[in-house]
């Protein structure tokens, strides 16, 4: 469905903006680690899944937007593939 990616900092966490339809998304960490939550709670730079640098992984839900993710330190990027 579509290549993204969604840079990060330590200050304020971002949700996912998936395409219309997606329920599946593939990450790749890049940067630094993060945090991530999928129940529409902000993470912070201490608290939520961590992902570590290099971590790639899928998650799927019904509403992907619900998840959101924060650097735990500088700046992070992800990378993301969306899928239905």
């Amino acid at each position: 469905m579509g290549l993204a990616s969604l840079t990060l900092n330590a200050t304020t966490a971002q949700p996912l903006a998936p395409p219309a339809g997606a329920t599946t998304v593939q990450i790749a960490v890049t940067g630094n680690s993060v945090n991530y939550r999928d129940d529409g709670t902000a993470p912070t730079s201490s608290v939520g899944v961590p992902a570590t640098v290099g971590a790639q992984f899928f998650l799927t839900q019904t509403n992907l937007a619900a998840i959101q993710f924060i650097s735990q330190t500088g700046t992070a990027t992800l990378t993301l593939s969306y899928y239905k």
